[in-house]
């Protein structure tokens, strides 16, 4: 079973940041095959199913920070690495 992992919230650094919206109609649109799922850190949905945070940072190229907009509103930083 995966592990769920909840994913810090974060002000957005306007100008920086890349922000994708990553829920529609309730449910993940990045799906993987890793061992983990990317919870939003507010409200616990399930923003990321079977990806780690390094296999998404793999996917997008960014210059600041990745951050995943979850229906709730919140913005939810993707660590750059383990730990981060």
């Amino acid at each position: 079973m995966a592990a769920k992992v909840s994913l810090p919230v974060v002000q957005p650094e306007i100008g920086k940041d890349s922000i994708i919206s990553v829920m529609d109609a309730g449910f993940p649109v990045l799906k993987g095959n890793d061992p983990e799922h990317l919870a939003c850190g507010a409200c616990g949905d399930v923003l990321a199913w079977n990806l780690s945070s390094e296999t998404v940072r793999k996917m997008f190229i960014v210059v600041h920070r990745l951050l995943f907009r979850c229906r709730c509103g919140a913005l939810n930083m993707v660590p750059a690495e383990a730990g981060a």
